[in-house]
C-alpha cells in the first residue's frame, strides 16, 4: 500500500503501518449509513450531575487504573512541560538534521524528558460543555519530515485538555488516560485506524461503573459520535479528516463489540480482557491479538450500536408518554 504524504509522518512518529479496513467497502458498512441517514430522534431527559473537583478527578484516575491496571504496573510515561523543547531543538539541530545526527536528537529528546505517572500529566481545561478532551503529544510530526527519523523518538507526552463540566469529566479523562498508556507501547497496534478502540471501551467501562445515568449518557454520546463520524465521511473529500471519521466509526464500534463481550461477561472474563489490555500496553502482545481473541468485528460492533440505538429510543419514549 502505498503511503499518502498527508500521514506517513503521523504512522512513523506512532509506530503504525497501515491505515486501512475492509469494513468501509462492506455492506454492513451502508447498512450502518443507510440506517442513521436520517436524523437520529433520541429524546433523553435532560441528566443532572454533580460539579467535579480536579483532586477528585486525579483520584478516581489513579483509583481505576490501579483496580484495571494493579497498583504495581507500571504507569509511567514520558512526559516534557509542553512548549519547553522544540526551539531548543530547532536551534540545535535545525528543522532538517543531517542522518548522522538522528541519534544524537533522539537522545537529547530522550535526556530532556522524564518519565511520570500518567494521572501526574498536568491537566488544563477547556471552556466548553461538550465533555471533550485531547491528550496532548509533543508533535514531532510536525516538526520533523523524516519518517525514517520520526520512527526513532518516543512519543513524548505535554499535558491533557478537558472540558469542566461535570463529573461527567472522569470519564473523559480516562478516556485520554488510555491514549497517554497506549502511545507508552510505540506502535502497540500496526493500524492507525484502530487508535480509538481502546480509549473509548474504558470510558464505556468507567460510565458502567460510575452508574446507570452515566452509561446512558456515554452510550447516546457515542450514538451521536458514530452518527457525525458517518456523515463527515460520506460528505467529506478531505483526505485526512476522511481517516479520522474512519478512525472513529471503528472505535465506537469494536469498542462496542468489545464492551458487550466485559459487560456481559463474568468476572473471569472481565480479568481476562484486562489482562489483555496490561499486556498491550506493555508491549507484550499488539491489539490485534486482543481483537482476534475476542473475535472483534466492526460488523458485530455497527449491530450492537443499532440495537443500543434502539433500545433508547424505547426507554425515552416511554418516559416522554408518562
Amino acid at each position: 500500500m502505498e503511503i499518502d504524504d498527508d500521514i506517513k509522518n503521523d504512522l512513523a512518529y506512532y509506530g503504525y503501518s497501515k491505515y486501512d479496513s475492509d469494513f468501509f467497502d462492506s455492506n454492513d458498512y451502508n447498512m450502518l449509513c443507510n440506517y442513521f441517514g436520517e436524523k437520529l430522534n433520541i429524546n433523553p431527559p435532560i441528566f443532572y450531575f454533580n460539579f467535579f473537583d480536579k483532586k477528585n478527578l486525579i483520584k478516581y484516575g489513579k483509583y481505576f487504573l490501579n483496580k484495571h491496571l494493579g497498583e504495581d504496573f507500571n504507569k509511567k510515561v514520558r512526559y516534557i512541560d509542553y512548549g519547553s523543547i522544540n526551539n531548543k531543538i530547532k536551534d540545535k539541530f535545525g528543522l532538517n538534521p543531517k542522518k548522522h545526527e538522528y541519534e544524537k536528537v533522539v537522545d537529547y529528546i530522550k535526556k530532556k524528558s522524564k518519565f511520570v505517572n500518567v494521572y501526574n500529566i498536568p491537566i488544563t481545561f477547556l471552556a466548553g460543555n461538550d465533555w471533550s478532551g485531547i491528550a496532548v503529544t509533543y508533535e514531532f510530526n510536525r516538526l520533523f519530515d523524516d519518517s525514517e527519523l520520526l520512527k526513532k523518538i518516543p512519543i513524548i507526552e505535554s499535558h491533557i485538555m478537558l472540558d469542566p463540566y461535570d463529573d461527567l469529566t472522569k470519564i473523559t479523562y480516562i478516556h485520554e488516560l488510555y491514549h497517554m498508556l497506549s502511545y507508552k507501547n510505540k506502535g502497540y497496534t500496526d493500524n492507525y485506524l484502530y487508535e480509538e478502540l481502546l480509549s473509548i471501551f474504558e470510558e464505556k467501562v468507567s460510565s458502567m461503573e460510575l452508574g446507570e445515568k452515566e452509561l446512558d449518557f456515554e452510550n447516546v454520546e457515542s450514538i451521536y459520535g458514530l452518527y457525525d463520524s458517518l456523515m463527515y465521511r460520506t460528505s467529506s473529500d478531505d483526505f485526512y479528516g476522511i481517516k479520522e471519521a474512519q478512525k472513529y466509526i471503528l472505535g465506537y464500534t469494536l469498542s462496542e463489540n468489545l464492551f458487550h463481550e466485559y459487560s456481559n461477561g463474568n468476572n473471569k472474563i472481565k480479568k481476562e480482557i484486562d489482562n489483555y489490555i496490561k499486556k498491550i500496553i506493555s508491549g507484550k502482545i499488539k491489539l490485534e491479538d486482543l481483537i482476534e481473541h475476542f473475535n472483534l468485528t466492526p460488523e458485530e460492533g455497527a449491530k450492537l450500536t443499532i440495537d443500543n440505538y434502539k433500545r433508547y429510543v424505547k426507554k425515552w419514549d416511554k418516559v416522554q408518554k408518562r
